[in-house]
C-alpha cells in the first residue's frame, strides 16, 4: 500500500498520540491514521503538541512544521550516528 501524506493545517485540531497510531480530530470530522500508512506529515506549528511526539514521528517518517499558509517553516530529521 501507497504511504500517505497528511497535511494539518488547522489550528484547532487536536491530536491523539499513541502506539501505533494517531487520533486527528477536527471541529468537522475525526480520523484514525496508523503509523504505519504515513510517508510524510506536514503539521500546523501552532497545534498543541508534546516536541517528544514530533521527535517520534520523525523516527518513523519524514516531519515538517509549517504555517497557516501551508509554508514549510521547519523539518525534524533524526539522522544516524557514524561510529
Amino acid at each position: 500500500m501507497k504511504k500517505k501524506v497528511v497535511v494539518i493545517k488547522n489550528p484547532k485540531t487536536k491530536i491523539r498520540v499513541y502506539q501505533d497510531y494517531m487520533i486527528i480530530k477536527t471541529p468537522i470530522s475525526t480520523e484514525i491514521l496508523a503509523y504505519r500508512y504515513i510517508g510524510e506529515l506536514y503539521i500546523n506549528k501552532t497545534i498543541n503538541i508534546r516536541p517528544s511526539e514530533l521527535v517520534r514521528f520523525a523516527t518513523m517518517f519524514d516531519t515538517y512544521l509549517i504555517d497557516h499558509n501551508g509554508y514549510i517553516l521547519a523539518s525534524i530529521r533524526i539522522e544516524d550516528e557514524i561510529l
